[in-house]
């Protein structure tokens, strides 16, 4: 990132580009992706869900092996499912597995989908939001936190990079809307 740019770009190509019918990327087109949005100068590269498929996990490997000069790699992922076992779910320990700096973790923001989905009161769902972000910081990760609104009511997406210089302390925050 340019030091002097309030703007970071965040692509999603990798995961979110290659959901659509007939695409399918091998590890190797992944790379090489990879490298031509590290050319273009993209600050973060969203690389896939380690631990939803082989694939995701095969360039989590390789790409470490590779030298990007702009860009950096960051895993997909979401909080955790239950509050009390934060340090046995299985989505965190994949993204730490994927050994990236940087992840970007979702998780439900709209009460709805926290009470029926996940069966959590606002504050449960807050307090697994808060203590999967922490879970992953404690474990040297910076977190890219995004909730996702589904409605007009409690939307808010947030990008979250923690200060290593201050543990526990947050450097930026970035609060955008995707609702169409």
């Amino acid at each position: 990132m340019n030091e002097n740019s309030p703007i970071e770009l965040f692509d999603t190509t990798l995961r979110d580009g290659t959901q659509g019918e007939g695409i399918s990327l091998s590890v190797d087109d992944k790379i090489h992706i990879a490298k031509h949005l590290d050319d273009f100068g993209i600050d973060f590269i969203e690389g896939g869900w380690p631990g939803s498929n082989p694939k995701d996990e095969a360039f989590f490997r390789k790409i470490k092996n590779e030298t990007l000069t702009t860009s950096t790699i960051c895993a997909f992922g979401s909080t955790a499912r239950f509050p009390k076992k934060i340090e046995s779910d299985t989505n965190l320990i994949a993204l730490l597995k994927a050994e990236t700096s940087t992840v970007c973790i979702f998780g439900k923001s709209w009460n709805l989908h926290a009470d029926v989905g996940l069966g959590l009161s606002k504050e449960a769902n807050e307090d697994l939001i808060y203590k999967s972000i922490q879970y992953l910081i404690n474990n040297g990760l910076n977190t890219n936190p995004t909730i996702k609104p589904v409605a007009p009511k409690n939307c808010n997406i947030m990008i979250i990079r923690p200060n290593f210089s201050k543990p526990n302390r947050l450097n930026s925050i970035s609060i955008f809307d995707d609702l169409k």
